[in-house]
């Protein structure tokens, strides 16, 4: 009872304090129906439903997917991050619910994962109470809150908000005590940062690796022994995480990345620099009426208050813990200067950070800097007598949720539709899309001109039966060829022909394809310039 009791006490009431605080951040997916269409929620819907598909059918790790680009299929799954799709899946799955229902469960797993580990990491340097603001200011700054789970509907890099306060809680819990368990907690959550945006995976792995090695700077000697046990956990969950980033640094150039970088285009980084002014602005009320609610890339009124207050209390060495608190505001002056244009420089002589695209994509990481400071600040409030504190945690955790107020309250979406692969084939003759992405990343680099849709093969999707990849127009007279699928992946083709002939199929050729005759493995030649594979019969 005893021990029953002390969890209850270290963590239950906590645990309920923060998803208390989170409730109001939760409130829009939880209480609506559905979620919206035209925001890259919808993107992610259709990948839950192609890998549920796959998996259905037998493939447990997909690289591929069949369905999208036509039906010529497309290497998604080997290049961009799965694991905000492996976490829907399994309520996918579940009677009665779909891919939706599966998205939207991510999103909510990633805030309260984002309140947990910013409370844990916190509490751990300065208590429960400065946990508490410091979970507030977190989730209720405008990018957190609003404009990466409903402006943009950025599941992946939603959840990789969330996951990264969990990994390093659990690395500093693992400096703090050393124990199997504990390590292997870290690196799989190192881990899941990495499985979880490809982008965020090197910005917050790369907080984290600065991180624990400040941590082993700053140890006393006696205490460089346990400063070295989070990096091993980096290094373990780097290796873990393998299977994925590993063909994606050797296949990089079987594919095409030049559209994830922009000149003067949208995608274009030199267009997305914020000022000084937009990153300190006011949070506007969102409009219901407008078609598309304006908002703004800002850290929030209450997130630089509080942060700030933390800022000048460590200027003045009046917090606790001030070495803890001093790398993340390094890293916060850091961040704001990497989304401000006298960064311009920096982000043209380091060659991956043209692909982050967006430097307000750092509001994130700059949100939860500030987040821990304004904990220590409250922390260091605390001292100066029960009434300062008592007010200072009081408006440490209603000033970031009162000013988010308008933030929780997306404005109304519609129903979001059937989710099958005849709509699917339907939004990507619209044109909006290809393959749930709107840049052509990731096409295979031998397709020199992505071929228009194909009536044979897209008739399956329409009429809902067994999609065709045969090109029998191109096949001599006489020749006969039958599909049979065995799973979405592998299929046997039965020929009957009077003379050999090139048998032309309407599939992306991709390295890992194997096409075998009679057993033997054969050589396939190679259709330009749409990039489809001929088999030699």
């Amino acid at each position: 009872m005893m021990a029953k009791h002390s969890w209850q006490k270290r963590w239950g009431v906590p645990l309920a304090l923060v998803v208390g605080i989170a409730l109001l951040a939760l409130w829009p997916f939880l209480s609506r129906d559905s979620l919206p269409v035209e925001t890259d929620a919808e993107l992610h819907v259709f990948r839950l439903a192609e890998l549920s598909y796959l998996v259905r059918g037998g493939e447990f790790y997909p690289r591929w997917a069949p369905n999208f680009y036509h039906g010529y299929g497309y290497p998604i799954f080997n290049y961009y991050a799965p694991l905000t799709y492996y976490l829907g899946l399994p309520v996918e799955l579940l009677p009665g619910l779909d891919a939706v229902d599966g998205i939207k469960a991510v999103f909510v797993l990633g805030l309260l994962l984002g309140g947990i580990g910013t409370f844990g990491y916190v509490r751990r340097q300065w208590g429960a109470a400065a946990g508490y603001v410091a979970t507030a200011v977190y989730l209720y700054a405008p990018y957190v809150l609003y404009v990466d789970p409903h402006a943009r509907g950025a599941l992946a890099e939603s959840f990789s908000l969330g996951i990264f306060p969990l990994a390093l809680w659990l690395l500093d819990r693992l400096r703090g005590r050393q124990t199997p368990g504990r390590l292997a907690a870290a690196a799989l959550a190192v881990a899941g940062v990495i499985l979880s945006h490809n982008l965020m995976a090197l910005l917050f792995f790369g907080i984290l690796a600065a991180w624990a090695a400040w941590q082993w700077l700053v140890a006393a000697a006696g205490g460089r022994r346990a400063a070295a046990w989070p990096i091993a956990a980096l290094g373990l969950g780097l290796l873990l995480a393998a299977f994925f980033w590993l063909p994606v640094a050797l296949e990089r150039t079987a594919v095409n990345l030049n559209t994830l970088l922009g000149r003067g285009d949208n995608y274009d980084f030199r267009t997305h620099f914020l000022t000084l002014r937009e990153l300190l602005a006011w949070t506007p009320r969102l409009d219901w009426g407008d078609t598309q609610p304006a908002f703004r890339f800002n850290l929030g009124v209450a997130q630089w208050l509080l942060g700030g207050l933390g800022l000048l209390l460590l200027a003045v060495r009046r917090l606790r813990r001030a070495r803890q608190a001093a790398f993340f505001a390094i890293g916060l002056l850091l961040l704001l200067a990497l989304m401000l244009p006298l960064s311009t420089a920096v982000w043209e002589a380091l060659p991956f950070l043209p692909y982050f695209q967006f430097p307000w994509r750092l509001l994130g990481a700059a949100a939860f800097c500030l987040a821990v400071l304004a904990g220590a600040a409250v922390d260091a409030l605390l001292a100066r007598g029960p009434t300062a504190g008592r007010t200072a945690v009081a408006v440490g955790v209603a000033l970031p949720i009162l000013l988010g107020l308008p933030l929780t309250q997306p404005a109304p979406w519609d129903d979001f539709g059937p989710v099958t692969q005849r709509r699917l084939t339907e939004i990507e003759h619209r044109g909006r899309w290809l393959g749930t992405t709107s840049t052509a990343d990731y096409v295979p680099a031998t397709v020199d001109v992505v071929p228009p849709p194909t009536p044979d093969v897209v008739r399956g999707y329409y009429e809902g039966t067994p999609v065709d990849r045969v090109n029998r127009v191109a096949m001599p007279d006489g020749a006969v060829v039958e599909a049979e699928r065995i799973r979405p992946l592998l299929t046997r083709y039965h020929v009957q022909a009077p003379k050999n002939f090139r048998l032309r199929l309407y599939l992306f050729d991709f390295p890992g394809w194997q096409v075998r005759i009679d057993g033997e493995r054969v050589e396939t030649e190679l259709a330009r310039p749409e990039g489809f594979i001929v088999v030699p019969v």
